[in-house]
């Protein structure tokens, strides 16, 4: 497998993850904001609060390194990159 394909199917993986924390935190934010309607004790939601701390905190993460990545790649192999994002790509 090339440096390239891997480096495609990281990049899947990881945001296959990214979408999958973003999804846990709107449900355990709702379970949050409802936890009395749906019965929750306090030691549920208590726990549910503290997963969904963890999850943002992941999400945070995730989007520092995204940021390092892209500016890394702008300073080595992909050129205008940033400005290939903010102005649609290369026409």
């Amino acid at each position: 497998m090339s440096n390239l394909a891997l480096h495609d199917m990281t990049a899947k993986g990881l945001y296959l993850i990214f979408y999958i924390l973003l999804i846990i935190t709107a449900l355990t934010g709702l379970s949050m904001t409802f936890d009395q309607e749906l019965g929750m004790s306090k030691v549920t939601s208590h726990s549910i609060k503290d997963f969904h701390g963890f999850c943002m905190y992941l999400i945070l993460t995730f989007i520092v390194v995204h940021i390092v990545g892209v500016l890394l790649a702008e300073r080595k192999e992909s050129k205008g990159i940033v400005s290939d994002m903010i102005n649609g790509g290369k026409t």
